[in-house]
């Protein structure tokens, strides 16, 4: 098998059992399996393996390969975390397109002017309830 051919079959085989993975979570959880949770986790099975992709890219086109173990490692570990992040970004992003999220703001402003009646802080105070779809 050509290393090209292994190196896809092995991202869709683990990223799928990964997801196979979240369907037994979310059922021992006690969570239907519905139509929004499974286009949410292939949404996501798609992001991984573009995610992880591009960190493949990264490290052949930069050479990582050619780089002392111990530079490697913190690149490595830097890497993943990077990763992680922007993983957890775009599953953030998928959850709000599908439920919508509630936000409350609570805001209180000052406002000096000086007047006649010495009266010159005006004080305002408001909150806000969204939902944001």
């Amino acid at each position: 098998m050509r290393k090209e051919r292994a190196y896809w079959l092995l991202q869709l085989v683990g990223w799928s059992l990964y997801s196979i993975l979240q369907f037994l979570i979310f059922s021992f959880d006690g969570q239907p399996i519905d139509g929004p949770l499974l286009i949410g986790e292939g949404l996501q099975l798609i992001a991984n393996i573009l995610l992880t992709h591009g960190f493949r890219y990264v490290i052949i086109r930069f050479r990582w390969l050619d780089f002392s173990i111990a530079k490697l490692i913190g690149l490595l570990i830097l890497g993943v975390l990077i990763l992680c992040g922007m993983g957890a970004f775009i599953w953030t992003l998928i959850v709000l397109i599908q439920n919508g999220a509630d936000v409350f703001c609570y805001g209180i402003a000052s406002h000096y002017l000086p007047n006649k009646t010495n009266q010159n802080t005006r004080i305002f105070v408001g909150s806000y309830n969204f939902h944001l779809t």
